[in-house]
C-alpha cells in the first residue's frame, strides 16, 4: 500500500516581524484559520483583428494574493492589539514582513517557512452571543513569496 506525505495544518504558525533591526518575528496569537495564499498572474488580452477566431492572452506579472487570517479575539495581546499588533499595523498603514511556518503536526518541528511582505488592510471583530469572539485580518501580499526548507 502506498503511503502519503500529506499534512494537516495543526501546529503551523503565522509570524509578523516587528520592523526592528534585527527583526524579530512573533507568532500572531491563537490563529485558527488561514485562507489560501500564493501568487497569481492576471491575463492580458492580446486579441486583435488577425486573431484566429479565439481570444488570445499573455500573462501579466505575478501578484501576491490576499491572505485572510482568522484568530480568537484577544484585544490585549501584543500580536493583535492597537499598540504593537496587527490592528496597529492596519491603522498605521504599514507594510510588515511575515513568515508562515509549516510544522510537523506531531513533533511540532519546523518543516519549512514561506516568507513575504504584506500590507495589513483590515481587521474585523465578530462578536457572538453564544460563541467565541473572532477577529479577521486581511493582508495583501506584496512582492515575492519565498520558501526555505527547515
Amino acid at each position: 500500500m502506498a503511503g502519503t506525505d500529506a499534512r494537516i495544518g495543526f501546529g503551523c504558525l503565522l509570524k509578523m516581524g516587528n520592523d526592528a533591526s534585527p527583526q524579530v518575528f512573533n507568532s500572531i496569537a491563537q490563529v485558527f484559520s488561514l485562507g489560501e495564499f500564493g501568487a497569481e498572474r492576471a491575463l492580458i488580452d492580446k486579441t486583435n483583428f488577425d486573431s484566429p477566431s479565439f481570444m488570445e492572452y499573455i500573462l501579466n506579472l505575478p501578484d501576491g494574493t490576499e491572505l485572510t487570517v482568522s484568530a480568537n479575539f484577544l484585544p490585549n495581546d501584543a500580536t493583535q492589539n492597537t499598540t504593537t499588533g496587527m490592528i496597529k499595523a492596519v491603522n498605521n498603514a504599514v507594510e510588515r514582513d511575515f513568515q508562515f511556518v509549516i510544522r510537523d503536526s506531531y513533533t511540532l518541528a519546523a518543516v519549512g517557512t514561506f516568507s513575504f511582505a504584506g500590507l495589513p488592510r483590515s481587521w474585523k471583530v465578530n462578536p457572538q452571543v453564544t460563541s467565541k469572539m473572532d477577529i479577521v485580518f486581511l493582508v495583501k501580499i506584496t512582492g515575492a513569496i519565498t520558501y526555505a526548507a527547515a
